[in-house]
C-alpha cells in the first residue's frame, strides 16, 4: 500500500515540474473566392479584305472626275498589271488616252496629243475616237503653230521660229513656203549670231540653211565672209545705195478695178523701168542720213523719229518717213519714186491679179492685220508672196509712197466719198501695211496723204 502511494506521489511531482506544451491554434483557411467567368464577346460581323486591284479601281473615281488623265492612266496600268482581265479596265484605259489627247490639243500641245492617240490605238486599233483625234492633232495645230510663228518672227526669236517651222513641216513636209521660210530663218539667225559675236554658232546656222537650200546665195555669201573670203556687206558707193532691182518690161497692162475709186479698169502702157526688189531698209536709210545729215519731216516737227522704229531692225523697212523724205532718199541714191502705174504693174503683172501672188487670199503670203505680226517684218520674209516679176512685199508690211498726185482715173464715174480728195494736194500710197486687212492690200487699192505725213506703217521703194 505504502509503495503504491509513494509511486503516485512521484508521478504527481514530475507532472508539476514539466514545461507546458502550448496549444497550437490552427490558422483558419482564407475564404474561397470564385474566379469570375469572362463573358463571351458578342460576335462582330467580319469585313472582307479588298483585293489590291479593287482598291485601285475605287481610287480611280477622284482623278477621273478631276480629268487628271495622267494619274488615271497610271492607276489603270497598275490594275492591269495585277489582273489583266479586271472588269473593263482595258476599255477605260483606251478612253483615258483619248481624253488625255483631247485635253492636250486644247492646251496647244498637239505633238503630245499624237502620242496619246497612238497609245489609244495600240489598245483598240479600230477606235474611231482615237483615229479622229489623231487626225485633228496632225492637222488642226498647223494654224496654231503658224500664229506662234508670226509672233516669233516679228520678235526675231529665230531659234523659236526654226523650231515652229520644223513642227509645221513635220505635219506638212511638202509646204514649199515653209521650207523657204526655214532657210530664211537659219540665215537670219546666223546674222544675229554674227552681230552677237558667236561666229561658230553662226557658221552652223548658215550651214543648216544650205542643207535646206543648197544654192542659197545669202548663206553662201555669209559663210565665205566668216571664212575671210568676202565681206558680208558690199561696200557702199559714196553717193548711191546699190540694192537689187527688178527689170519690168515695157508693155500694156490693165490698171484699176470695178471697186470704188479704183474704177474703171483701163489699159495703160508703161515704158520699161527697174524697181527695187525690196523696200528701203533702216540700214540703207541710216547710210543716207549719215552721208547727208538729212533731217526728216517728222524730226523737224518734233514728232517721233524713224530711229525709234529702227532699233535692232536693220533689215526692216524704214517707216516714219514722209513723201518728201522718200523722194530725197531716192534722189540721193540716183533713183526716183515709182509712178502709180509702174507700182501697180510691178505688183500685179499683165494678168490682172488681185494680189501679187494671184487671185486667192493667203494669210501666209503677206504681213497683214490678219497675220497678226503687229509690226514690220524683215524685207523679203514672204517669198511665196512675190509679184509675177519677183518683187517682194508689195502687199502688207508697209504701204509705199509713189510719185503721183491722187487723181481720178480716165472715165471715173464718180459717186465715192474719197473722190473729194482728188487733185494735186495728196500723193498716192500703195500696197497696204501691217495694220491693213486683206481688202486693203490688193494690187489695185489706192490711198493717199499729204507729203508731210509720216506714219509707222508707211515706207517706200525706189525705181529708175
Amino acid at each position: 500500500m505504502k509503495k503504491f502511494l509513494l509511486l503516485l506521489a512521484m508521478v504527481m511531482l514530475l507532472g508539476a515540474c514539466a514545461l507546458p506544451i502550448p496549444e497550437v491554434t490552427p490558422t483558419p483557411a482564407a475564404p474561397f473566392t470564385p474566379i469570375p467567368q469572362v463573358p463571351t464577346p458578342t460576335p462582330v460581323p467580319s469585313v472582307p479584305t479588298l483585293a489590291l486591284e479593287e482598291q485601285l479601281a475605287q481610287s480611280l473615281h477622284e482623278p477621273w472626275a478631276a480629268e487628271d488623265w495622267e494619274k488615271v492612266i497610271g492607276l489603270i496600268k497598275q490594275i492591269l498589271a495585277i489582273n489583266p482581265n479586271y472588269d473593263d479596265m482595258a476599255e477605260k484605259l483606251y478612253a483615258a488616252h483619248v481624253n488625255y489627247g483631247r485635253k492636250l490639243i486644247e492646251e496647244g500641245n498637239p505633238d503630245q496629243a499624237v502620242v496619246q492617240f497612238n497609245h489609244a490605238l495600240e489598245i483598240k486599233p479600230d477606235g474611231a475616237e482615237a483615229q479622229a483625234g489623231l487626225e485633228q492633232a496632225r492637222t488642226l495645230p498647223v494654224e496654231q503653230l503658224e500664229q506662234s510663228l508670226h509672233e516669233s518672227w516679228a520678235a526675231e526669236d529665230w531659234g523659236k521660229v526654226i523650231g515652229l517651222i520644223e513642227q509645221i513641216l513635220a505635219v506638212n513636209p511638202g509646204n514649199a513656203d515653209m521650207t523657204e521660210k526655214l532657210y530664211a530663218a537659219h540665215v537670219n539667225y546666223g546674222r544675229q549670231l554674227v552681230e552677237e559675236g558667236n561666229l561658230e554658232q553662226a557658221k552652223a546656222e548658215f550651214t543648216r540653211a544650205l542643207e535646206v537650200k543648197p544654192d542659197g546665195g545669202e548663206a553662201i555669201t555669209e559663210l565665205r565672209a566668216l571664212s575671210g573670203e568676202a565681206t558680208p556687206i558690199l561696200p557702199t558707193p559714196p553717193s548711191a545705195v546699190e540694192a537689187a532691182m527688178i527689170a519690168i518690161p515695157a508693155g500694156e497692162f490693165t490698171m484699176g478695178s470695178e471697186n470704188k475709186i479704183e474704177r474703171p479698169p483701163h489699159a495703160v502702157f508703161v515704158d520699161a523701168f527697174e524697181i527695187d526688189q525690196f523696200e528701203v531698209t533702216n540700214e540703207q536709210f541710216e547710210r543716207f542720213i549719215a552721208e547727208t545729215g538729212y533731217i526728216t519731216d517728222a524730226e523737224k516737227a518734233g514728232d517721233t523719229s524713224w530711229r525709234a522704229y529702227a532699233t535692232n531692225k536693220p533689215n526692216h523697212p524704214v517707216v516714219k518717213v514722209s513723201w518728201n523724205d522718200a523722194k530725197a532718199f531716192c534722189e540721193w541714191a540716183q533713183k526716183r519714186l515709182p509712178t502709180e502705174a509702174e507700182w501697180e504693174k510691178a505688183a500685179r503683172g499683165t494678168d490682172g491679179r488681185t494680189y501679187p501672188w494671184g487671185n486667192d487670199w493667203d494669210v501666209n503670203k503677206a504681213n497683214t492685220k490678219e497675220a497678226g505680226y503687229r509690226g514690220t517684218t524683215i524685207v523679203g520674209s514672204f517669198p511665196a508672196g512675190a509679184s509675177p516679176y519677183g518683187v517682194m512685199d508689195m502687199a502688207g508690211s508697209v504701204s509705199e509712197w509713189t510719185s503721183d498726185w491722187f487723181k481720178q482715173y480716165p472715165g471715173y464715174p464718180g459717186g465715192d466719198n474719197e473722190a473729194q480728195y482728188f487733185g494735186e494736194k495728196y500723193r498716192v500710197i500703195r500696197g497696204g501695211g501691217w495694220f491693213s486687212d486683206q481688202e486693203q492690200v490688193r494690187t489695185t487699192e489706192r490711198s493717199a496723204s499729204s507729203v508731210e505725213l509720216a506714219n509707222d506703217d508707211v515706207g517706200f521703194r525706189c525705181a529708175r
